[in-house]
């Protein structure tokens, strides 16, 4: 079956705390590889609206897809979801409780400690972080703009339909192909063969006729989008125009202004010394001009992460180290073979939900 923006959205609305259900969606997830920047941008959406709570098991989710992935040596869904990290795990963190923060803490320090992405995005994560905890409430946000995320949503549906209805097209084009150049004596299996190959132009039929909806959907919205822009220009030029008479009529009403100014400073005056007029007297507590009150160090040591503590109720340090070396653990991971048959995901065993469940990171069942 062909993969759909309903069926990601329904996928991700199962997911609940259980261990099971985040290593398995995320097998799921890593199965449908092909799909990485939908699902990302699927699963981005979702944790935007959703509550506290089933935003950090989004969050699990993601981490479980990310470790999994690099175990495994499959990089479509690391890069998929890299330009998006700092964005979205930073409004997820400003946005729950402190209790949630801790536990958004403790992924991010998995991630440090196994280099799962790079350096700049683990500093700039850690940055937002700081920023979260030195005003509580939160940094406040964006006008949400309901035209953008509509929109957004309209093409993440449109590239997905798309992607299927190619899929179904190609299994179309090789059974049809095998029906014109073989044929049995056989009239029963002649018929069945048959009825395979008309199920298959059907379902590809809809899925098209779902290509073309979703890309209707996005054109009717890209034309809204464009409307509306066009209005704001149209007011900005009204804007402009009534800006330009108004100063026309003031300079009109005064136009002596600024031809005959007063000479305030006696400059017939021999004795007028037009340095001394604009030298006010210094006060005598300013400090000397030769006095340099910051550093003038120009180069500053880069502040350094703190390595990951060595148990997940020890208090979390602000500073941590993003590991130069990956761990010893994850060198033997990466050596394994990748495989994509889904069959075999649901079998292997996940070595980062069983670290996960030592960190804590995932509750009991």
């Amino acid at each position: 079956m062909a993969l759909t923006p309903e069926i990601v959205s329904a996928k991700l609305v199962t997911l609940n705390e259980t261990q099971e259900s985040i290593t398995g969606i995320a097998h799921w997830v890593i199965y449908h590889k092909r799909y990485a920047n939908e699902i990302i941008q699927l699963w981005l959406e979702s944790l935007r609206e959703a509550p506290s709570n089933k935003k950090l098991l989004l969050l699990y989710l993601i981490n479980e897809v990310v470790q999994q992935s690099r175990v495994k040596k499959i990089t479509d869904l690391i890069d998929a979801v890299a330009p998006f990290v700092v964005e979205a795990v930073s409004q997820a963190y400003a946005s729950v409780p402190s209790t949630i923060k801790t536990k958004i803490k403790y992924v991010y320090d998995v991630w440090c400690q196994r280099a799962i992405f790079s350096k700049k995005i683990l500093s700039d994560l850690q940055n937002k972080f700081m920023e979260a905890d030195y005003n509580r409430l939160g940094q406040p946000s964006a006008v949400d703009q309901p035209e953008w995320l509509s929109l957004s949503r309209r093409f993440v549906d449109a590239s997905i339909h798309a992607k299927s209805s190619a899929t179904t097209k190609s299994a179309v084009d090789v059974l049809y192909k095998s029906y014109e150049e073989k044929s049995s004596d056989d009239p029963e299996l002649n018929e069945k063969f048959k009825a395979q190959l008309v199920n298959a132009v059907s379902s590809c039929e809809r899925t098209h006729r779902l290509s073309v909806e979703s890309r209707l959907a996005l054109i009717s919205s890209l034309e809204t989008l464009l409307d509306n822009q066009r209005q704001q220009v149209q007011r900005e030029e009204a804007n402009i125009s009534e800006l330009t008479s108004i100063l026309a009529v003031v300079e009109g009403k005064n136009p002596s202004i600024n031809q005959n100014p007063i000479d305030t400073n006696n400059s017939t005056d021999p004795s007028y010394n037009s340095d001394d007029a604009y030298s006010p007297e210094v006060d005598s507590y300013s400090p000397p001009i030769d006095h340099a009150p910051y550093s003038t160090d120009l180069h500053p040591v880069e502040p350094s992460f703190s390595p990951l503590p060595p148990s997940v109720a020890s208090t979390h340090s602000e500073k941590n180290n993003i590991s130069e070396n990956p761990t010893k653990e994850s060198v033997e991971h990466q050596q394994k073979e990748p495989t994509d048959d889904f069959q075999n995901f649901q079998k292997e065993g996940s070595a980062s939900s069983e670290d996960s469940i030592a960190a804590g990171l995932y509750p009991d069942n």
